[in-house]
């Protein structure tokens, strides 16, 4: 059975907190994603990363080196912003191969993040550490057959030009990878959402599953 595997953004907020240091995986578009997906043979996995003091590059590959490392070739893998960082991270360090990779509002450090940080140092050089490494877009263009990639002109956080980065990296020599890019103005923001129809048929589309006609 092939799995279908989330990772969150740095500001994503769960639905049931446990305590102030609980990470986020279960709010947003995810949980209603996963359900889409399940009933086409995918076993749904939405991952809890580390927060807090613990939310730098380093501590989300460490935390989930276990997962690249056991993927399937026929595994998808889902990140909204820094969780679309952490994958093209996670395929710059580590050997793996997967179906599909799709990035949502993902930040490569191309522009400078439209969200300020106050003054908040600390957490100003946690978040710039996941782009204090380049990707090594060979290794994530050889880790996945195709993709899609989202981004949105309204996003308060990260600047589009780095979506546009994004698409232009992947879908070099691979338009598998580049075709499903959706540089529509969606009005989504930073995709806060709690269901993403686009997204699902932009993936459905690629992966041959029929798409619903709502």
């Amino acid at each position: 059975m092939p799995n279908i595997h989330f990772f969150h953004g740095t500001d994503d907020e769960p639905l049931a907190r446990v305590d102030e240091t609980d990470a986020a995986p279960y709010a947003n578009w995810y949980p209603w994603l996963a359900e889409e997906f399940r009933p086409h043979g995918y076993d749904p996995h939405i991952h809890q990363l580390p927060k807090a003091e613990k939310q730098t590059r380093g501590d989300w590959l460490r935390d989930s080196e276990g997962v690249f490392r056991t993927l399937g070739s026929d595994d998808v893998l889902v990140g909204r912003s820094m969780g679309g960082t952490h994958i093209f991270n996670a395929a710059t360090q580590f050997d793996f191969k997967a179906k599909m990779i799709c990035s949502v509002a993902g930040w490569v450090g191309k522009a400078n993040l439209r969200y300020t940080y106050g003054q908040q140092a600390e957490e100003k050089a946690d978040i710039e550490s996941f782009v204090s490494q380049p990707v090594n877009w060979d290794r994530v263009r050889t880790a996945f057959d195709c993709g899609v990639v989202f981004y949105s002109e309204d996003d308060p956080v990260v600047d589009p030009e780095d979506g546009l980065e994004i698409w232009s990296q992947l879908a070099e020599g691979n338009r598998r990878l580049g075709g499903g890019r959706i540089p529509e103005d969606l009005g989504y923001g930073h995709f806060k959402m709690t269901e993403f129809v686009e997204l699902r048929n932009a993936m459905f589309q690629m992966l041959g599953i029929p798409v619903p006609e709502n």
